[in-house]
């Protein structure tokens, strides 16, 4: 290949490790453009190489005579296989159809060095092939030898057979009349990738899963997650596909790309059946084991035992919730109990990965309380703004937003850093009470389920979710001179499509930079977030009272204050 051509591809892998590192869409522009700089370039050299291999053809040489053959050679057609039921297609059908023609051939015999037979077969040159069949894990594989032999090749089966026991001919003078045919059903079936497969894993277990899927279990300790859409698209029952040519009678663009089974279960033969509910009529698919391996290769993945924290069995389920679910089951717990047993301590602890917050009153309304409480089960991490921020209202214009009595709307804290804080905690000292007041004097707190509002926002808007979990955002914020900075996605998932993370906040965000034509569908799905989040029905919102802490998982929880009049309440 050309020095040229060379270079610019060290320089196309030069470029994507700097967006490797670097995770910024200019970055990855460049490489994109370099990489089809590249292919045009390959393109065009290939096509000169061609081109000069043909101008050089000649009579003399017999290049052309050669390059003419090549061109013109048609592979002949290999016969089919043909068992006891006519044409074999299936692997099946083709690993029953040589074992029917050994058995009539060979019978078992106990004495493998039966003289007799030895000398028969010692006579014979032929071609012979060997077969292995091992019945209990319903797998068959066939090896040829293109050689000569003076003892029987071993047919040996694991099912109402002893190990010793071998196949001799029972007409010796039938193995050479037969040879000649054995060798256009075995030879020939093979060079036209006759590959008995009896060993297709068995599905054991099926049940439906997040983002509308449905979770399969392989005998093998392979697990895929089929889309719903997918396996109502790839019904293969008699209504949506022709029986005779295969071809889909089902109209794709009519189904519900929501569609939910009604029912699903597993056969004993390991077959899926979902029933699904369509205008009121139930519609059965049945999808054979060997079909869903065969075709959900690229919704597999391995599974692993692990002894990690993350899948220990007393780990609590998540529970994603809005204003209703969260006031039945409120997340609260006392100071004292807290501090004073592992149970309570526990007990907290689970409300908070459960909920994503969890309260704990009568904290002692003092500095340093809060620390205390932290280091009795952790330590607190120090931030640009020091080991705690005491949010103090202060009149004065250029103070930071948090200190003045203005509207602070959902919001997850410092995107802009490489990891924003997970567990964050909010220790109330000094607030007017409103029963005391006589009336609401603002400032109150909310807190809203961001991973409610993502799923929200993947079942009824699974574009707008698409494209806020694949879009990063660069948030950034200047403090005390120093510039702060980082790329997340509104929208984090993990390698299971799991909402891992949020990472909203309108006032750090900068300026987006992707391709034009996602801009506006970015504002789009954005704004869609942000007004489902901002519902009333989404928020819990309460007034904190000296006493109250409540810890939150940044990454998860959005928070906010209502607007307050600073004159008349002291914070």
């Amino acid at each position: 290949m050309k020095s040229q051509i060379i270079r610019h591809v060290r320089e196309k892998n030069w470029l994507r490790k700097v967006w490797q590192i670097l995770t910024d869409p200019v970055e990855k522009a460049k490489w994109r453009r370099k990489v089809h700089a590249v292919r045009e370039m390959v393109l065009e050299y290939r096509n000169s190489v061609r081109e000069d291999n043909i101008e050089s053809l000649c009579v003399q040489d017999r290049s052309l005579w050669r390059m003419t053959r090549n061109l013109m050679w048609v592979p002949a057609p290999r016969p089919p296989i043909v068992g006891r039921n006519g044409v074999a297609n299936s692997d099946q059908e083709k690993a029953d159809a040589l074992v029917e023609h050994l058995e009539a051939l060979f019978v078992p015999t106990d004495d493998p060095s039966d003289p007799m037979h030895i000398a028969h077969v010692a006579q014979l040159e032929v071609t012979t092939w060997r077969t292995s069949i091992n019945v209990e894990k319903s797998m068959a594989m066939l090896f040829t030898s293109k050689r000569k032999f003076y003892r029987p090749a071993p047919l040996r089966f694991s099912e109402n057979r002893s190990e010793g026991n071998f196949m001799k001919c029972d007409n010796p003078s039938v193995l050479g009349s037969e040879t000649a045919r054995c060798d256009q059903l075995v030879g020939k079936s093979i060079a036209a990738s006759f590959t008995p497969n009896l060993y297709d894993p068995v599905v054991t277990t099926a049940f439906p899963s997040t983002h509308q899927t449905i979770k399969v279990l392989f005998d093998n300790h392979i697990t895929a997650d089929f889309k719903t859409i997918w396996l109502r698209d790839n019904c293969k029952c008699s209504l949506c596909v022709h029986e005779e040519t295969r071809q889909k009678l089902l109209d794709t663009p009519s189904l519900d790309v929501g569609a939910k089974p009604k029912s699903l279960n597993v056969t004993d033969q390991g077959n899926l059946v979902i029933r699904w509910l369509e205008n009121g009529n139930d519609h059965i698919s049945n999808f054979d084991s060997s079909w869903l391996y065969r075709y959900g290769q690229s919704f597999m993945h391995e599974t692993f035992d692990s002894d990690s924290t993350e899948n220990h069995p007393d780990q609590p389920q998540i529970v994603m919730w809005d204003r209703t679910e969260i006031w039945k089951n409120f997340p609260e717990i006392s100071y004292n109990e807290v501090m004073e047993s592992d149970e309570g301590l526990k007990a907290w602890l689970e409300m908070f990965y459960k909920y994503g917050i969890a309260i704990m009153r009568g904290v002692p309304p003092e500095q340093g309380s809060l620390v205390k409480v932290v280091n009795h089960f952790a330590y607190v991490k120090e931030t640009q703004y020091g080991m705690t921020f005491d949010v103090v209202h202060e009149a004065d214009p250029a103070a930071h937003p948090a200190f003045s009595g203005l509207h602070l709307h959902h919001h997850t804290d410092m995107n802009y850093r490489e990891k924003s804080p997970g567990m964050q905690l909010l220790h109330c000292l000094k607030a007017t009470d409103p029963k005391v007041l006589g009336s609401d004097p603002g400032g109150m707190s909310f807190f809203v389920d961001g991973f409610r509002v993502a799923k929200w926002l993947e079942e009824n808007e699974p574009a707008a979710y698409q494209i806020l979990t694949s879009t990063p955002i660069r948030f950034q914020i200047k403090n005390k001179g120093k510039r702060y900075s980082q790329l997340w996605p509104v929208i984090c998932v993990n390698q299971e499509g799991d909402v891992s993370e949020i990472h909203y906040n309108n006032r750090t965000m900068g300026p987006l930079q992707v391709p034009s034509h996602i801009v506006v569908p970015f504002y789009h799905a954005y704004k869609l977030f942000s007004e489902k989040m901002r519902q009333e029905s989404s928020e819990l919102k309460f007034h904190m009272l000296p006493g109250d802490l409540v810890a939150f998982n940044n990454r998860r929880v959005l928070h906010g204050r209502t607007n307050f009049n600073p004159t008349s309440v002291s914070r």
